[in-house]
């Protein structure tokens, strides 16, 4: 067998063919002074394999005799690598000599030069960074232009163009300005360490013509230049991960050194020849972010989440991740205008001189140019949005922070997410909007008993009417800013107040009814069915439902919609920001709720002082003319025109009577006089009783849901049999009318040992509302007794379930009492 192969070997060799023998090095070469040799260390594995290693000295000084000076082995790292064969000098100006009979020393700044050592000399080695030659900026600069202009880099230019290879040779040299900024804040002054005074940019189409490019600048010699040094971050990152081959090119005949970067049109973000869009945005993000000198901890964080952010940039713009990457990045792209991107507290009341000036800190500057292009870039590639997507993602971490909303959308998605726990904690609510059936309305209030009357007012959809009347704001406020843009700047000023008035009226809706008449649950109905057509658009208002007696103070009225925000989890250092920005639709429900503690604030500062503010419309009282928002109240009727809400008001003026003042705070004004003499009025729906259908509608839903979460013992029935059994009782005919009325007698149906009870309240025909909450109360006592009882249970603590029930009755019939009491105060 052996033979065999040696007779191949042979015949290839006959043949004219030969292998070729790979030699093995181990390490590399690196700038500076390189010695190649082999280890002695025995127990080395690159001396067993008699393998030579390179010896990384850097920018230095030395001198050795070979054979008799001993460095350290890169491998096993011990002083055991004598024999130097081979001296290397990268990317510097050196300078190398040998003592023999005589002195030989050569001097040169050639990128790469190798010199093969020999046993028994002595050498001497000098190796450091390449420099400029000139005596001040001045000159530096005369003798960069003289060079870019000269002969040699003309014909060198020429030659690459002739491959279909893209040369850019700037119209002019670096600025002065930027020059003399670079020179300080990067080298301390020293101007000599400058070379892209002078530069040429070289585009090619693939990576083969860059290959040819970057191998016809090696061979600068024939055009009377020198390479003197290269450096490749094509295939390996640079610090900043922009991908370009570096050439330093010295030019003898001016001696100075000039740069020539070459790199693929495709990622290059030069003016004029990019195909990147807003190629501007990570050159200008570097120059901002290069010189920064980082004042306390937490500016060094932004420092370094900047720098994070820029090599994804330019991960994306010089493709170091693949495209599926690029494009699972890009994805997640929405536009600014759909976002609705957030002015961060930072830069409030301060101007664009402010943050330019050269003494604000890079901070600001750098928040104020992120802010910038995430509101005008709009990308269409991959690319661009990709880039868009890891600029918002700085600017939402590292400039707004975390915790704070950074956009429209994020706003929005807080308040969707505080929607939904507020509705799991609310059972009763969710339960019931699984049910929810249409609601009818009308301009007038229904009249108990006058069929006649009523059957004159045609009822309509209340949730298609309110709907209708937010589109119509929402093109009244379109033709009003049209109109406002086309007068004259003197005739603003002196309508300005009049303006500020119907603008009130045309954004607010009053909902009344009566109690029970399904109000809140119209209200979060509509706060849902927004909801769902918002699809995180910036351009649509935001829904948000605002229980009132919850969030009202009336020490602090001016700012209850900054307080129900805070509620929802927004923080109260966003909320001016988000109010100039952002538009909502707010759903305040329950004033009649609030009514006396807001009329007594009133009377409270009259009587307090006699000049006080007599304001007592809720809309400026709230300040809901600084927010960008439409509004829709709820009141329960008798709020309205009940007369004896403000019996203790003295100082109602004496041609007025109680039940205007109680619409005045409601309406405000009920006409406002434009310029055109139209009168605008505050739209006012009142919510009418469930018609038949309606029941029907609503009992069918109410079946269906029973037979999944079985509300009462009578999941099996039919909705016939719950609307023959509810027929029976004649004084329940008016109740069911009442949407909450209707829910509260569906499912007081009882279970267990008081089914007698129960028998006695409904075994007459006449039942009063006073039965059937009474019949409700005790159902819902029982629910939560038995609901304490199990999670006792689960803790091993037995108690009586009679001692619970008594215990939570009584607790509620004192709190009961105790606001009752506290009301009539």
């Amino acid at each position: 067998k052996e033979q065999v192969i040696t007779n191949d070997k042979k015949a290839d060799n006959d043949r004219g063919l030969e292998k070729e023998v790979e030699r093995t090095e181990i390490g590399e070469t690196k700038p500076g002074i390189n010695l190649q040799g082999y280890c002695a260390n025995n127990g080395c594995l690159a001396s067993k394999a008699k393998l030579p290693v390179w010896v990384n000295i850097g920018f230095d000084k030395i001198a050795f005799v070979s054979g008799k000076t001993w460095f350290i082995c890169p491998d096993c790292k011990k002083s055991t690598v004598e024999s130097i064969v081979r001296a290397v000098l990268y990317n510097s100006e050196h300078s190398i000599s040998a003592v023999a009979d005589d002195v030989m020393c050569v001097t040169d700044n050639n990128y790469q030069c190798s010199y093969v050592i020999k046993s028994g000399l002595s050498y001497e080695l000098k190796a450091s960074k390449i420099r400029q030659h000139a005596q001040s900026i001045e000159d530096l600069r005369e003798r960069s232009e003289q060079a870019m202009n000269s002969i040699e880099m003309r014909n060198l230019m020429t030659e690459l163009q002739k491959y279909e290879i893209t040369v850019v040779k700037p119209p002019s040299l670096k600025g002065n300005e930027r020059l003399l900024e670079k020179i300080q804040s990067d080298y301390g002054g020293d101007f000599n360490q400058v070379f892209d005074i002078g530069r040429c940019t070289i585009l090619c189409d693939n990576p083969t013509k860059l290959q040819t490019a970057v191998a016809v600048m090696k061979k600068a010699d024939q055009f009377n230049l020198i390479v003197s040094e290269d450096k490749d971050f094509f295939d390996k990152k640079s610090k900043t991960h922009h991908r370009f081959h570096n050439i330093k090119l010295f030019v003898p005949k001016h001696d100075v050194y000039i740069e020539m970067q070459a790199t693929l049109k495709n990622f290059t973000t030069l003016d004029g020849y990019t195909v990147i869009e807003n190629p501007k945005l990570s050159h200008s993000f570097y120059e901002m972010i290069r010189a920064w000198k980082p004042k306390d901890h937490m500016e060094e964080e932004l420092k370094q989440a900047s720098d994070e952010t820029l090599t994804k940039i330019n991960d994306i713009i010089c493709e170091w991740i693949d495209e599926r990457e690029i494009k699972r990045v890009a994805n997640r792209y929405k536009a600014h205008s759909e976002l609705g991107i957030l002015k961060p507290p930072q830069l409030r009341e301060v101007d664009k001189e402010h943050v330019n000036s050269k003494q604000q800190h890079v901070p600001l500057q750098l928040t104020a140019f992120v802010y910038d292009q995430l509101c005008t870039f709009d990308p269409v590639k991959m690319k661009g949005r990709a880039v868009y997507v890891v600029l918002l993602q700085f600017f939402k971490t590292h400039i707004m922070g975390d915790a704070n909303p950074a956009s429209c959308a994020d706003v929005a998605s807080i308040l969707k997410q505080s929607r939904s726990q507020e509705l799991e904690e609310d059972e009763a609510m969710s339960q019931a909007l699984e049910t929810y059936i249409p609601l009818q309305a009308n301009h007038f209030p229904y009249v108990d008993g006058d069929d006649h009357c009523n059957a004159q007012h045609a009822a309509y959809d209340c949730y298609q009417h309110v709907m209708d009347l937010l589109e119509e704001k929402k093109e009244e406020e379109k033709k009003e800013r049209k109109k406002r843009r086309g007068k004259k700047e003197e005739e603003k000023n002196q309508q300005q107040q009049q303006q500020q008035q119907q603008q009130q009226q045309q954004h607010v809706i009053i909902l009344q009814g009566k109690s029970g008449s399904g109000k809140s649950l119209f209200c979060r109905h509509l706060e849902d069915t927004l909801w769902k057509t918002y699809d995180n658009n910036s351009a649509k208002a935001i829904p948000v439902y605002i229980s009132l007696p919850k969030c009202y103070d009336k020490y602090d009225e001016p700012h209850i919609i900054h307080q129900a925000l805070q509620m929802k989890q927004i923080n109260k250092d966003m909320i001016d920001t988000i109010r100039e920005r952002a538009s909502f639709v707010f759903i305040l429900d329950g004033f009649d709720e609030i009514f006396d503690r807001y009329n007594s604030s009133i009377n409270a500062n009259v009587n307090a002082n006699a000049n006080a503010n007599k304001e007592r419309h809720f809309y400026k009282r709230f300040h809901l003319h600084e927010w960008n928002a439409k509004v829709i109240i709820t009141c329960r009727s008798h709020v309205l025109n009940d007369n004896d809400n403000n019996d203790n008001n003295d100082n109602n003026d004496g041609n007025n009577n109680n039940d205007d003042n109680i619409k005045h705070i409601m309406i405000g004004s009920n006409e406002t006089t434009t310029t055109t003499t139209t009168t605008k009025t505050t739209p006012m729906i009142y919510l009418w009783p469930f018609s038949k259908e309606q029941m029907h509608g609503y009992i069918d839903k109410f079946v269906k849901m029973n037979k999944t979460n079985q509300f009462n013992a009578y999941s099996d029935w039919t909705t016939e049999q719950y609307e023959t059994t509810l027929q029976s009782y004649p004084s329940l005919h008016k109740m069911v009318e009442e949407p909450f009325l209707l829910r509260l007698i569906l499912t007081q149906q009882r279970r267990g040992r008081r089914r007698r009870q129960r028998r006695r309240h409904f075994t007459q025909n006449q039942i009063s509302k006073v039965q059937v909450y009474e019949a409700f109360h005790e159902q819902w006592i029982d629910m939560h007794a038995q609901s304490i009882c199990s999670k006792l249970a689960e803790l091993r603590i037995q108690i009586n379930p009679d001692k619970i029930k008594w215990t939570l009755e009584k607790y509620c019939q004192d709190l009961g009492f105790e606001m009752f009491v506290q009301g009539n105060q």
